[in-house]
């Protein structure tokens, strides 16, 4: 079965305090539509910018540093420094203090937030780092895919994270075709980096700042193919996760979510000196 895109909208413009810069580019008011995604954003740190610690619980963080370095402290004043190419997970658990803060050069990054289900709420927290040479590497016909979670055609992450997740660096040279196989139990979306590209049995142009929701098979279990054609060279940031258990209805779904942004509205608010 050749899936379609379903939904599309462009990320909004970077706003924000002057020690930091989002752009939000899958908004949590879409929850409903969107789970287990909370909210998926793009940052950019001024040096010595970021957050200050502050606590969350019920989610699975993902950090993906596009440009510059970013040094995490999380838990009991344990740190780990990420640089270009690298991605951290931290689930979160019954809860869990995290603060970040950018290198000498700043850092650009993006940063994804998912709901797990309650039986992930009581679990000790999990940091993990795939740093971008441990990351899988997907040949994709002409176009190549760094995996750092899940597994995308041939290629496996090393990530073991308690709930499945895939993300992957799609990059494409002009007039790449290729078909990517997505399971049908979860939920699929593509955020455009650079460049031009139809996705989708439909053929739907995305430029770059686009996001697209994919059409999930009615089979369980089943496979379903997505098809893609680059029209310029082009970068595509892929996630997936699952949706049983996480559908909107499920008790206290929505409210776990708005109490993750909450978290984060209120660390945005102030500057991070240094982490010592």
């Amino acid at each position: 079965m050749e899936l379609s895109v379903v939904r599309i909208h462009k990320a909004d413009s970077p706003s924000g305090p002057p020690w930091t810069h989002t752009r939000l580019v899958v908004p949590p008011e879409k929850y409903l539509s969107q789970c287990p995604f909370v909210l998926l954003s793009e940052d950019w740190y001024p040096p010595d910018g970021g957050f200050s610690s502050h606590r969350h619980e019920g989610t699975v963080m993902v950090v993906l540093v596009l440009h510059g370095s970013v040094k995490h402290s999380y838990g009991a004043g344990a740190q780990r420094q990420l640089s270009r190419g690298d991605a951290a997970f931290l689930t979160t658990g019954a809860g869990v203090l995290h603060g970040e803060v950018a290198g000498e050069h700043g850092a650009h990054l993006m940063r994804l937030w998912l709901s797990t289900p309650e039986q992930l709420h009581s679990v000790e927290p999990r940091y993990e780092v795939v740093r971008c040479t441990e990351a899988g590497q997907a040949a994709l016909g002409q176009g190549t895919a760094r995996v750092y979670a899940g597994k995308l055609a041939d290629s496996s992450a090393p990530l073991r994270s308690p709930w499945p997740i895939t993300l992957a660096d799609l990059r494409l040279p002009p007039d790449a075709q290729l078909t990517l196989p997505l399971h049908s139990s979860e939920r699929c979306f593509a955020y455009v980096m650079d460049g031009e590209v139809e996705i989708g049995r439909n053929r739907v142009c995305l430029a770059r700042g686009n996001v697209a929701w994919i059409e999930r098979g009615l089979e369980p279990g089943g496979i379903g193919n997505l098809p893609m054609h680059a029209i310029k060279r082009t970068r595509v940031l892929l996630f997936a996760s699952p949706v049983a258990e996480m559908e909107p209805t499920a008790p206290g779904a929505r409210t776990r979510a708005y109490r993750a942004l909450r978290a984060a509205q209120m660390a945005a608010r102030e500057p991070q000196g240094s982490i010592a």
